[in-house]
C-alpha cells in the first residue's frame, strides 16, 4: 500500500541542464535530453559528469540550430482528486511540504476538522454513488467559503467528468472535501493551503477540458540536444 512504497522509497540525485535562448527578442527556456545508457526511467540522468560535459559543450557553442517544430491542439481533462501520492508530490512542489507533513495535515483536515475525506487512498478516483452528494458538497462549500459562490454557479453540475469510475476505484476513492461545511478559522494556514488545493481538484470536475495550442521544438547546440515546450 501507499505507506510501504513511502518507506521504500529510496531518493536518486540527478542532474538537469536549462538552457536559456533567445530568438527574435523573445526568451524562453530549453531542456538538455540527455543520451540514452546515462537516465533512469523518467528520462531523468544519473550521471554528473555527463550533464557536465553537455553544459560545457553547449556553453562553448553559444548558438543553437532548429530542428524540428510541431503544434498540436491539446485537449487537456480536468485534474483527478487527490490520492495521497500526488498530493504530497503537489504539496512539496507548491508549499515546500514534505511528505510526512502533508500526510499529518491532511489527517488533521480528515480528523479534526472534518473538511476532507480519509486522506491515505492511492486511488484518485471516485464511485459513481457519489454523483448524487455533488449538490450537497458544492453547497457546503458555498457555506464554508461565501466567497466561492459566483465560481460554484458557474459550474456545470452535471458534468461527468474521469474521475467518477467504479472500475478504477481501490479501498478508498480520491480526497475530496465532505459533506458538512467546515470552519475555515480554525484551521492553521499551512492546513487551510491543503484545503485549498483538494478543494480545487473537486471543483475541477465541473469544469469543461482546457484546449489550448502546444509547441513542441527541438534544438541542436553543441552535438546536444534540447527541447522546448511552450
Amino acid at each position: 500500500d501507499r505507506d510501504r512504497e513511502i518507506a521504500r522509497f529510496v531518493s536518486m540525485p540527478y542532474w538537469a541542464v536549462d538552457v536559456l535562448l533567445s530568438h527574435a527578442g523573445q526568451s524562453f527556456t530549453a531542456s538538455w535530453i540527455p543520451p540514452e545508457g546515462s537516465t533512469d526511467a523518467a528520462g531523468r540522468c544519473l550521471q554528473q559528469p555527463v550533464a557536465q560535459q553537455a553544459a560545457d559543450r553547449i556553453r562553448a557553442a553559444r548558438d543553437a540550430q532548429v530542428v524540428s517544430v510541431d503544434t498540436e491542439r491539446v485537449r487537456e481533462a480536468p485534474p483527478l482528486p487527490f490520492d495521497l501520492g500526488t498530493l504530497q508530490e503537489v504539496c512539496s512542489k507548491q508549499l515546500g511540504l514534505d511528505v510526512q507533513e502533508t500526510l499529518d495535515i491532511a489527517q488533521a483536515l480528515y480528523e479534526t476538522h472534518k473538511a476532507t475525506t480519509y486522506p491515505r487512498s492511492d486511488s484518485g478516483y471516485l464511485p459513481e454513488s457519489m454523483l448524487a452528494e455533488v449538490p450537497t458538497v458544492l453547497d457546503s462549500l458555498v457555506k464554508t467559503d461565501p466567497s466561492l459562490r459566483p465560481l460554484i454557479e458557474r459550474l456545470d453540475r452535471q458534468l461527468r467528468s474521469r474521475a467518477w469510475n467504479d472500475g478504477k476505484v481501490s479501498a478508498h476513492h480520491g480526497i475530496i472535501p465532505t459533506l458538512e461545511p467546515a470552519n475555515l478559522s480554525a484551521m492553521s494556514e499551512k492546513e487551510l493551503a491543503v484545503y485549498r488545493l483538494i478543494r480545487a481538484h473537486y471543483l475541477a470536475q465541473f469544469l469543461p477540458h482546457h484546449e489550448f495550442d502546444r509547441t513542441m521544438a527541438q534544438f541542436s547546440c553543441g552535438g546536444q540536444s534540447l527541447a522546448a515546450v511552450g
